[in-house]
């Protein structure tokens, strides 16, 4: 199953050049690594679901946190 949710990161257009390690045990995902956004957090989730895994551990960090919206003074 590693190996389906890797290769489903590969042809994702959005995950394919991130730093995700996958790990599986007993259908249980744990995503690590870095990602660029808090959408290819949830993205690289829902793909290793889709790829069969019944739980996903996402520990992923994202590479550049967004800074807060500047407020108008």
């Amino acid at each position: 199953m590693a190996e389906r949710i890797r290769t489903r990161f590969l042809w994702s257009a959005a995950l394919h050049d991130q730093e995700i390690d996958v790990q599986v045990h007993n259908r249980r995902a744990t995503l690590t690594g870095t990602v660029d956004s808090w959408l290819d957090r949830q993205q690289a989730a829902q793909e290793a679901h889709e790829a069969g895994a019944r739980e996903v551990n996402n520990h992923l960090h994202l590479l550049h946190m967004a800074l807060p919206a500047a407020t108008a003074q």
